[in-house]
């Protein structure tokens, strides 16, 4: 896996598609705003562990059914409600590929280390965070190491706040030895906090993408609306149902469906608690 592949499986902890602001029982330390929290994720309870398993979905007897499983991944969090470490399990044609991150906090319980493993390889990933006078993280350095050395590879993040939400993140990373920006971000809010409207743009800040979301009135996500807004210009619909919570209230089935209505994911989720 490159450097590349690793800095944005850290994004993936920063930006979330389907998420909400809203606080829950078990995360009062750490507020709901922060995108690696239980809170941020839209989970409930003082959860120790969140298991997800994925299955594409095949035709069988002229209906989609769950198919074959394509990956697995276990988050632990801590007593804050901050997630520890993530452990994945990729299913393909060759057989299987694990992975691990394990991920440390700073003072202001933002990511500054993450250590991942992979094949017997570890490479760690550092972030160097600058806050403001109100304690909101404005910037963020990050740089590769390998065996204790730093790699080279860089990048830088920008955060701009309304409240305590993130309006506006741009990433830059090093091209032929200089940061260049590589994608810009805005978001839109509605008033439950639940994002609502993502814009990407390029490194050329021309407008890549427009995704949209709605949710219900539990919080739950239950349409993304993506339009490519570039040479293609296509728009594709994911639909999303909810079933078997537990005493918590947290979902044990996620199944996503296209705008024809033919279901083309399955995740089951499994929790443990402290």
């Amino acid at each position: 896996m490159k450097f590349k592949q690793l800095s944005l499986a850290i994004l993936a902890t920063l930006v979330m598609s389907c998420s909400n602001d809203d606080k829950v029982e078990g995360t009062t330390t750490v507020p709901a705003s922060n995108p690696a929290s239980l809170a941020f994720k839209g989970i409930k309870g003082q959860v120790k562990t969140q298991t997800e398993i994925s299955y594409d979905s095949e035709l069988k007897d002229g209906e989609y059914v769950k198919g074959k499983k394509i990956y697995e991944n276990k988050i632990t969090f801590d007593r804050r409600g901050l997630m520890t470490m993530s452990e994945s399990v990729f299913y393909n044609t060759d057989g299987v590929d694990t992975s691990k991150r394990q991920f440390f906090y700073d003072d202001h319980n933002n990511i500054k280390t993450v250590v991942w493993e992979r094949e017997g390889v570890k490479k760690e990933f550092r972030i160097e965070n600058t806050y403001d006078s109100a304690g909101q993280r404005v910037k963020g350095s990050g740089s590769m190491y390998e065996n204790g050395k730093k790699s080279g590879y860089e990048e830088m993040y920008k955060y701009a706040y309304s409240g305590d939400r993130i309006t506006e993140y741009e990433e830059y990373n090093n091209e032929e030895g200089s940061l260049m920006l590589a994608r810009r971000y805005t978001y839109k809010y509605d008033t439950k906090g639940n994002k609502i409207e993502e814009k990407e743009y390029s490194e050329k800040n021309e407008l890549r993408s427009t995704t949209r979301y709605e949710y219900n009135d539990n919080g739950l996500c239950v349409k993304e609306v993506n339009k490519d807004e570039g040479e293609y210009s296509y728009e594709s619909v994911y639909n999303y149902s909810y079933d078997k919570f537990d005493t918590h209230g947290n979902f044990g089935l996620k199944i996503a469906k296209n705008k024809e209505g033919v279901i083309y994911n399955y995740k089951e989720f499994t929790y443990t608690y402290y």
